[in-house]
């Protein structure tokens, strides 16, 4: 049986995907990863529309901004896709020689 499993959260770094991928009881075939890239202004923006326990620290934003790495082929990764603003969708076929194909 195939099985589509989404891990909808932040994981911005490849040690927080490297957390998921070995918590999988049954290893994939591939794992693809959409990166849904917000501008830091935008995020910050949306940010300072919440109220209440969900108001991130503005310093937390930036870190975490600056935190990013993009996933590689060697974490295990296949497919890597970036989702700007405007819905444009980026997809590239990871290699093992860090070549990365559009």
């Amino acid at each position: 049986m195939d099985w589509d499993v989404f891990a909808d959260a932040t994981h911005l770094t490849a040690a927080a995907r490297k957390k998921v991928i070995e918590n999988l009881t049954v290893k994939p075939k591939s794992i693809e990863v959409m990166y849904l890239n917000t501008p830091l202004e935008v995020a910050i923006e949306r940010n300072n529309n919440r109220t209440g326990r969900a108001l991130v620290p503005e310093k937390v934003i930036k870190k975490m901004y600056q935190s990013i790495q993009y996933p590689t082929k060697a974490e295990g990764i296949s497919k890597f896709c970036i989702v700007n603003e405007n819905n444009l969708i980026t997809e590239y076929k990871l290699r093992e020689d860090g070549n990365d194909v559009k």
